[in-house]
């Protein structure tokens, strides 16, 4: 599903205009990128040190369960990055 950058913009503007600071805004922003992107789910988790320091916010409850489950039962991020490529994501999981 291609969107464009100024909708992208537009759309994850609004959902955190108006939210409170924190995990009201960050909550507001995963469930734009829901509407934005046709998924089912989203959150995000802070990490210090390769350790996580627990969900920050998500799109709903069944994602931010999700989120904590990953790694207090899996070992890695879903989400791959420069230092970690994406066939290495979710390595239990895995298909590649």
């Amino acid at each position: 599903m291609a969107v464009s950058i100024d909708r992208m913009r537009s759309q994850l503007s609004a959902a955190v205009r108006d939210a409170a600071p924190g995990l009201p805004a960050a909550n507001g922003l995963f469930a734009a990128c829901v509407d934005l992107f046709g998924v089912d789910g989203a959150a995000i988790s802070m990490m210090h040190e390769g350790a996580s320091q627990g969900t920050f916010g998500s799109s709903n409850a069944i994602s931010r369960r999700l989120d904590e489950y990953q790694f207090t039962h899996l070992e890695k991020a879903l989400v791959s990055t420069p230092r970690q490529p994406k066939s290495r994501c979710w390595p239990r999981t895995s298909t590649s």
